[in-house]
């Protein structure tokens, strides 16, 4: 097991100031030449007689940056390393992005055409994040249920009803006010982590909101192959591990001693989630094994990445041009 890689080339998080917009999207995207044109698509439609630009930032094996180029010439394309995770591939749209309000999903998420006025009127109405329904795609297979329950589960049933409070929104379908971004930029060089964000917000003490809104729903998949995720959660638990023990959050045996148990953890808390839900059942018992691969890819990371701390380059803040 190797490290997750480096990435290069990461701009200065110095937003451009002139030609301000209303919103600006940005689109991360790992192998999503399967989905792009149709998230393209959507993106436009949705955005039609609203001023805004949509920013791809690519690290894709499978050509998806060529996809963007035809599909859609006022896509503004940046392509990175692959092997570059969302969150960088997020912070480095954001550093190009000149909206009062900047909506960050993935080129994985296809929008509803009502999606980018639902975000911008919860923005309007004082939030300071919000977030729509995200749910699966009928063109989804069993690999992308498996990674839409492990990443989303929590989320199944909000913002299908009206706007309502949230602790969490997932980062794959969310929008932001510039202020808020703009007060933790600091905070981006080493990638738009919404978790980590949202933290922030909760303790600024300024009275920040994070809601779900109706109308902003995305669906989701087909995503990427599964050795592609794969590779992704275990770098993504990298990150976690060696943030954890690097902070003291949790001790280097803690963390080592408890990943065999961590995936059957994960799926579990998954299952009491799901489960109850009928419209779900199904599709998450078939996925149910790709899911546990998954969650072992996180956990055998999330060991790798507190044994190794120091060598983890997702945590190095890179260098800021001047």
């Amino acid at each position: 097991m190797t490290a997750p890689p480096r990435a290069a080339n990461l701009p200065a998080l110095d937003r451009p100031q002139n030609n301000v917009c209303a919103l600006s999207v940005v689109v991360g995207s790992i192998d999503s030449s399967r989905t792009i044109a149709r998230a393209l698509s959507a993106l436009s439609a949705a955005t039609a007689g609203i001023d805004a630009e949509v920013l791809v930032v690519d690290a894709s094996t499978d050509g998806t940056g060529n996809r963007v180029r035809t599909e859609d010439s006022t896509v503004r394309l940046r392509e990175l390393a692959s092997g570059t995770l969302m969150p960088i591939l997020w912070s480095t749209g954001y550093s190009m992005a000149r909206g009062r309000v900047v909506a960050f999903t993935t080129g994985h998420c296809v929008v509803s055409e009502s999606w980018a006025r639902a975000l911008l009127a919860g923005i309007d109405g004082g939030a300071s994040g919000v977030s729509g329904a995200l749910v699966p795609s009928s063109e989804s297979g069993v690999v992308d249920h498996a990674l839409f329950y492990l990443r989303y589960s929590a989320f199944l049933g909000a913002g299908e009803r009206g706007e309502e409070g949230a602790p969490e929104i997932p980062g794959d379908n969310a929008a932001y006010s510039s202020d808020a971004l703009a007060r933790h930029a600091a905070s981006f060089g080493g990638g738009f982590w919404e978790v980590d964000f949202h933290r922030r917000l909760r303790v600024e003490n300024t009275g920040a909101r994070l809601v779900f809104v109706q109308g902003a729903r995305a669906e989701f998949g087909p995503s990427a192959p599964f050795m592609s995720l794969a590779r992704q959660r275990f770098a993504h638990g990298c990150h976690s591990g060696a943030w954890r023990a690097s902070t003291g959050a949790r001790s280097l045996p803690q963390i080592v001693l408890a990943a065999p148990l961590v995936p059957l953890v994960l799926v579990g808390r998954i299952a009491r989630r799901v489960l109850s839900q009928p419209a779900h059942r199904s599709r998450f018992l078939i996925a149910l094994p790709v899911t546990l691969a998954l969650a072992v890819a996180w956990a055998a990371g999330e060991a790798w990445g507190a044994l190794a701390d120091r060598r983890v380059p997702t945590l190095r803040k890179p260098r800021l041009a001047a």
